[in-house]
């Protein structure tokens, strides 16, 4: 309503142009002639300070609630945007158009940009989330709480592509009661200088088929007993192979036992 040439109460008007670097935009309003648009109207936000705040500019089209300082004409401000019939809410895989909070709890808060990402916040009882989807659907993170402690996971997926953890200069620690690594193909780690694997219980290191160590050196050292066996053959093959016993040496085949050399010195 316009008295005296100032503008009283809110109207709805539509972005025509935008100025990001400040974050303002033109605006056209119905009532207003076809060819003439606002001043630059500055946007309010949820936060706003030097070089921080909360950036979230509209785009040219859509349409949103404006005040005026005074009731200045010349000077609007953008309180607001405003979904439509043309334009409506989007929706999610868990929030469709039939039922965006259909039962009423209004249990669904989430943020989703033009060309599809989403935060999604979920506060259904016993099925509490968290979530930050891709516009594809292939890359979350997700934070879940359920009933159980078995419910209570983040998850962190991308199911077409790469998923890279890195600290340059830093260290990664990982901490956790169990921890699993699973791969369909091939586990490759590699250390820049010196790697360490120790187990204050017992460790297991099993193939399906062959098994392979190598190095410069190789040391196999049992604090109690070490036992080699193989089910068909044991073959220990170098320029120079000592056994050597602090104590007693005990050599015993259930079969043939032969010895060869040149010549062969037993003393």
């Amino acid at each position: 309503m316009q008295l005296n040439g100032k503008v009283f109460g809110l109207e709805i008007a539509e972005v025509v142009e935008l100025e990001e670097d400040s974050h303002r935009v033109k605006l056209k309003f119905d009532a207003w002639t076809e060819d003439e648009t606002s001043h630059w109207a500055p946007i309010a936000t949820l936060m706003a300070g030097k070089e921080m705040g909360f950036y979230c500019m509209p785009n040219q089209g859509d349409k949103v609630l404006v005040g005026f300082h005074q009731g200045d004409r010349h000077q609007p401000y953008v309180i607001g945007a405003l979904w439509t019939e043309e334009q409506k809410p989007p929706v999610t895989d868990i929030n469709t158009t039939s039922d965006r909070n259909a039962d009423g709890d209004n249990l669904l808060r989430y943020w989703k940009t033009q060309s599809g990402h989403m935060i999604i916040l979920d506060d259904t009882e016993d099925a509490e989330a968290i979530q930050i989807i891709d516009k594809t659907g292939n890359k979350k993170i997700e934070m879940l709480c359920g009933q159980s402690d078995d419910d209570h996971v983040i998850n962190i997926e991308n199911a077409k592509g790469h998923l890279n953890i890195k600290a340059p200069d830093g260290k990664i620690t990982i901490e956790c009661k169990e921890l699993e690594i699973k791969t369909q193909e091939k586990l490759t780690m590699k250390s820049g200088q010196e790697m360490k694997i120790s187990s204050d219980d017992k460790i297991e290191v099993k193939a399906s088929q062959d098994l392979e160590l190598k190095g410069s050196n190789v040391k196999t050292e049992a604090q109690q007993n070490a036992e080699i066996k193989g089910n068909v053959g044991i073959k220990a093959e170098g320029t120079q192979i000592n056994i050597e016993a602090t104590a007693s040496l005990g050599l015993k085949s259930n079969a043939v036992a032969e010895l060869k050399g040149t010549p062969v010195k037993i003393n």
